[in-house]
């Protein structure tokens, strides 16, 4: 799992524009496995003409893409909440309690999903399972996504993922940020 992928999974529980989630450290609980799927997706995105029409004709219009997953992952994420220096409220700590009330009771803003809303998550309180045994260099992964605000552009930062024990420790800032550049 990406840091940015536990950020949605958090930010489906609770979610306020007060304060984002900094993630930590991410576990992994279960044995790795793979499987494939093929789906089917449009080609193109609705346009102005589409709605003109009424419709979308989606057997000129789709593509079969083959898609490789991680299936049956159980991860324990570690994070913290960064409070916005403009926020009236100011200690993380209500954030913290009000996350772990919504996850105990099983509540959540939007339904947790992994990379594709079809593939639902749930998000559980934290159990006493241990990381497996895994080392591995994962290579280039996504730290964050970005956005600014005035001119509505993203910007991509990434980090050099390496499991080690099971556990996949976050740098606080990717790659780009720690050399001073912009994301891209």
């Amino acid at each position: 799992m990406t840091p940015t992928a536990a950020v949605g999974l958090l930010s489906a529980t609770l979610w306020k524009p007060q304060f984002r989630w900094v993630i930590e450290r991410i576990e992994v609980l279960a044995k790795v496995s793979w499987t494939t799927m093929r789906r089917n997706e449009s080609e193109t995105a609705i346009t102005r003409d589409h709605l003109a029409r009424g419709y979308l004709d989606v057997d000129n219009a789709v593509q079969q893409r083959m898609t490789t997953m991680l299936r049956d992952v159980h991860y324990r994420i570690h994070a913290n909440v960064w409070v916005h220096p403009d926020a009236v409220e100011q200690d993380p700590a209500k954030w913290r309690a009000q996350f772990t009330r919504r996850v105990e009771r099983g509540q959540s803003f939007r339904q947790p999903f992994l990379g594709m809303r079809e593939f639902h998550a749930d998000v559980t309180p934290a159990d006493d399972t241990k990381p497996i045994t895994w080392n591995e260099d994962l290579g280039v992964m996504l730290h964050s996504i970005n956005y600014n605000e005035q001119t509505g552009a993203e910007t991509y930062d990434w980090f050099d993922a390496k499991i080690v024990n099971g556990v996949l420790d976050i740098p606080r800032a990717g790659l780009m940020a720690e050399a001073g550049k912009a994301g891209v």
